[in-house]
């Protein structure tokens, strides 16, 4: 056993000093100086017998003590006195050099220190009213951008991000992406989201809604429940009224998430969310275009108000109460939201309205302008053929396709199919698909690559109505496999044409700017995984209501939104102003919304024809091939 010397104990005190951080040292080294100081300011002033030397006289001890702190802090040789004086004087001049010399080391690392420690993003976050993002992943750079339109009516808004990257990187990254923050500020700092302490770097307790962002790993509703765990820990000592929204992809985790957060967590679940998307737009090309415009800040959303100058009147007057707004639906007061409700419900002292608009403060009632309806343009209401045997063909898998067919099969009619072509074997396929049986829909199985054009060619592909094709990004990345998505819709749309026909082709979509490359395919529609995902979560933020409007938006029972041929409610010889079209969607008990311009359906910048919340008085040029957007329960 090693005997602990003297020697031994003080290098253990001077490496504890050491580690205590540059105010420690720059303290000792304050006292050492202050030391060495008295100490030759003694010595000078000792009388001339006890040194045997005649000094002089060199003045009090105070001036003598001013002489060498002087000295020590801007080292310089006095003149005059004896030799001893001086020796004593460059003695106290190189002690100040070795100690000024120490004393600048220490504040040049103190303060390197600072801006590392500043670098990694460690500092508390003093905001009030603020949103914070958990997480970070390629979802956050479509929720910042979102969220930073949303918050160009406030004052001074700002953002807080807690991710578990390099806080520098992450800055940069958002810069890359996110061009234009307005008047919102960002906040970064580095930490985990599962851990309490570093949760309570980006205040919790004083924010007004939070985004849980899942990782981009094999188990993210794990990691989702773990920071559930660890902010009720930061939050349930506080009653301020924050919102709490996430995701998760297993519908059995959601109830173990309300049971960690109970009202102040929402969850949005992807899986179910993403298949209904897919299928109802696979089903009417042109609705994901509707969608990404309601579930975006960038033009129109939906809006709950008040309108007492409404109470007592119907449902029906409604919906011609506002030139640039829509009315959708009625939260009632003691009730449910219902879309799309009766005309003749009446609107309660208490009861909101669900509105389209470009901003909550866009929101007002005007009146209809005196023989606004051309009633000559109005055709009489006729009986339209039901729901219709679909015949689909699906190319590829993904975790989320069980969904899909099992919503398909609520959609469509008696005696339809849907053919899957995947490279996965027949049996391990049969293995995966965990979904119950409808009556309505027949599945049938074909091994092949997706992206071969010898296996499309083999396909009879003008016997389908539907081509869905989806990403296989749970086998590959999001790039590779938005690649080999686009190689198929090539191969499809070469194929179409070579073959004359003409059938609806939907693809899924992971990354939102390899959505502008697929515009050379000609493809009907795009469902961006990614983007609709990041887009409800940044509106649910900042109106928790919404998730449930949503839900009930694109579940099959209720009201559901719906491109129909405009020719089935009016003559197109004339221009007609929206209220004649809302006018027309009403006696057929449906609410319009919007309409699409084919003449526009393959450009962006027109939204691809969609228009959502026209100017009901103004008048638009509409042909046979546009579609009228309405709310209705087939």
């Amino acid at each position: 056993m090693r005997k602990v010397t003297l020697l031994d104990k003080i290098k253990y005190w001077f490496d504890n000093v050491m580690a205590k951080g540059a105010i420690v040292l720059i303290l000792w080294l304050m006292l050492v100086s202050l030391l060495v100081i008295l100490f030759f300011s003694a010595s000078m002033k000792l009388p001339a017998q006890v040194l045997e030397d005649s000094r002089g006289d060199q003045g009090s001890f105070s001036d003598l003590f001013w002489m060498n702190l002087s000295t020590v802090l801007e080292p310089g040789l006095a003149e005059g006195g004896s030799w001893t004086f001086k020796l004593e004087n460059f003695t106290v001049a190189m002690m100040g050099i070795l100690l000024v010399s120490i004393l600048i080391g220490l504040i040049t690392a103190g303060i390197e220190d600072r801006l590392q420690q500043l670098r990694k993003g460690r500092s508390f976050v003093l905001e009030q009213n603020h949103t914070i993002i958990l997480g970070w992943s390629s979802q956050i750079f479509t929720v910042v951008a979102e969220l930073v339109i949303a918050n160009a009516n406030q004052r001074r808004p700002v953002i807080a991000i807690l991710g578990d990257a390099d806080k520098v990187e992450m800055e940069d990254r958002l810069r890359e992406q996110v061009k234009d923050l307005k008047n919102t500020r960002l906040v970064v700092r580095s930490g985990s989201a599962t851990e309490p302490n570093d949760l309570e770097l980006v205040n919790p307790y004083s924010a007004r809604s939070i985004i849980l962002l899942p990782p981009e790993t094999d188990s993210p509703d794990s990691a989702v429940l773990k920071t559930l765990l660890a902010l009720s820990k930061n939050l349930s000592a506080t009653q301020h009224p924050c919102q709490i929204v996430t995701c998760l992809q297993d519908v059995r985790n959601r109830s173990v998430a309300k049971m960690i957060g109970k009202e102040k967590v929402t969850v949005v679940m992807v899986n179910d969310l993403l298949a209904r998307l897919t299928v109802q737009t696979s089903l009417q090309p042109g609705l994901s275009s509707v969608y990404t415009e309601l579930f975006d800040f960038d033009g129109d959303e939906i809006y709950f108000t008040a309108e007492p100058g409404l109470t007592g009147k119907t449902f029906a007057d409604a919906l011609f109460a506002y030139v640039d707004s829509a009315a959708i639906g009625l939260h009632k007061a003691h009730g449910p939201t219902l879309l799309n409700p009766p005309l003749t419900t009446p609107i309660e002292a208490g009861d909101k309205l669900a509105v389209i608009s470009a901003d909550d403060d866009t929101i007002r009632l005007t009146e209809m302008p005196l023989h606004a309806i051309d009633e000559n343009a109005i055709l009489a209401q006729t009986h339209h053929r039901g729901i219709q045997q679909r015949h689909i063909l699906l190319l590829g898998w993904n975790h989320r396709a069980p969904f899909i067919l099992s919503e398909l099969g609520r959609y469509v009619a008696a005696g339809s199919s849907v053919t899957v072509v995947d490279e996965m074997e027949e049996t391990l396929w049969r293995q995966e698909v965990l979904w119950e049986e409808s009556s309505n829909l027949q599945i049938h199985y074909q091994s092949g690559d997706t992206s071969s054009r010898t296996v499309l060619e083999s396909l009879d592909i003008p016997s389908y109505t539907q081509i869905l094709v989806l990403s296989c990004a749970d086998l590959r990345g999001t790039q590779e496999a938005d690649e080999r998505t686009l190689v198929t819709l090539l191969h499809l749309r070469d194929l179409c044409e070579q073959l004359h026909c003409t059938v609806s082709i939907t693809s899924e979509m992971v990354d939102t700017r390899n959505r502008k490359l697929a515009a050379v395919t000609q493809t009907d529609d795009f469902v961006v995984s990614q983007q609709m995902v990041s887009l409800l979560l940044a509106q649910i933020s900042e109106n928790p209501q919404l998730n449930d409007l949503f839900d009930d938006l694109l579940d099959v029972d209720g009201s559901e939104i719906y491109l129909k041929p405009i020719g089935i409610y009016v003559h197109t010889q004339h221009p007609l102003n929206f209220y004649t079209l809302v006018e027309a969607a009403r006696r057929h008990n449906e609410t319009a919304i919007g309409y699409r311009l084919m003449r526009h359906s393959s450009n962006p910048e027109q939204q691809y024809g969609v228009k959502l919340n026209p100017n009901k008085a103004e008048k638009i040029q509409f042909t046979p091939d546009d579609f009228l957007i309405v709310l209705a329960e087939d």
